[in-house]
């Protein structure tokens, strides 16, 4: 099996950030032998984690080769911009100007990006936000805590959809649309199952479509769930929610 990706020669490149990290370019999966190019895509990951617009390169090498001496590190950056510019199948996908490192968006998708733009008007009564949750499909770069500005851009990204999910179905909820808020909710659920506030939305939606019985198990599943994982129970405002159909003592 070959150590190199197999390219597109041609085509624009699209990346799948949010989640495993996925690339094709054109028509065509990128798909890594053995060696997996781990620099080229610590590069990729800086650069996407850094917004992808004029980050300086020094930051790019401080981030990756923070030890390694000024000649070594130089020719090591070089090496691996050339290495990823071949995996996305153009040069110019890449760009470097002043020292400053940019996507070629004209050239390279990245949901990341998207999923952020499509969020940028904040607009609960607009479409956006289904927009972006098809989007996400898990963490930034799911699985990879190797840089401080992955883990950064991870939760920036994490708390962009928390908000806009949360502003989004309380609209519908003030609309009287608890069905889709209700939707909307277990979408957000399935993104960041921890959401207690998501899981206070699809309560109230199910009590308000008169639920009950979904209702008692969905904050069953919470509570479980918080134990489970965080050690804690429910907050007040969730028990709140079920306070005349629950008890205390029985849950």
């Amino acid at each position: 099996m070959p150590d190199s990706p197999t390219l597109a020669e041609t085509g624009l490149a699209r990346i799948t950030t949010l989640g495993p990290l996925k690339i094709t370019v054109g028509e065509q999966s990128v798909v890594f032998g053995r060696k997996l190019p781990r620099k080229p895509l610590s590069l990729l990951k800086i650069l996407v984690a850094q917004g992808g617009e004029s980050v300086p390169e020094q930051r790019v090498t401080q981030a990756i080769w923070p030890a390694d001496s000024t000649d070594s590190t130089y020719q090591a950056f070089w090496l691996s911009l050339h290495r990823l510019r071949k995996i996305l199948g153009r040069q110019d996908t890449i760009e470097l100007t002043g020292g400053r490192l940019s996507i070629n968006r004209s050239r390279v998708w990245v949901d990341a990006f998207a999923f952020e733009e499509a969020l940028d008007g904040d607009d609960p009564s607009g479409p956006a936000i289904e927009q972006a949750i098809k989007l996400y499909q898990g963490p930034l770069f799911d699985g990879d805590d190797d840089y401080a500005c992955v883990l950064l851009a991870r939760e920036r990204i994490r708390r962009k959809l928390v908000h806009s999910v949360g502003q989004r179905g309380h609209f519908l909820e003030t609309n009287g649309r608890c069905g889709q808020a209700r939707e909307l909710y277990q979408k957000g659920l399935d993104c960041d199952p921890l959401s207690e506030g998501f899981h206070q939305g699809l309560i109230r939606c199910l009590l308000a479509e008169q639920r009950l019985t979904e209702a008692v198990f969905a904050y069953r599943n919470l509570r479980r769930l918080l134990s489970v994982t965080l050690g804690r129970p429910p907050s007040r405002e969730t028990e709140s929610l079920v306070a005349n159909f629950v008890s205390p003592d029985n849950g």
